[in-house]
């Protein structure tokens, strides 16, 4: 499922959770919205109606499904006093 990762954001977990539901590194995301920004294009808008339409994974649940895992007693126990 795509959320923003908390646990890759930089400012608003936007790239980090793109890179995470994609399996990518955050860094290409990152660099192709400022390309954008630079060139004049719609990087910065794009970003901020991500930021808003797409939730963040706060509960230890919701990062579980942003990585794909099982829902499980020991998955949660994982994401539970992560920041």
């Amino acid at each position: 499922k795509f959320y923003r990762n908390p646990l890759n954001k930089s400012i608003g977990g936007v790239c980090g959770g793109i890179a995470t539901y994609l399996g990518t590194d955050a860094l290409v995301f990152r660099l192709l919205f400022v390309i954008s920004l630079i060139f004049g294009g719609m990087g910065f808008w794009v970003y901020i109606i991500i930021w808003i339409a797409v939730p963040l994974a706060e509960s230890p649940v919701q990062k579980c499904e942003m990585y794909g895992l099982p829902v499980t007693a020991e998955n949660i126990r994982k994401f539970t006093n992560v920041k």
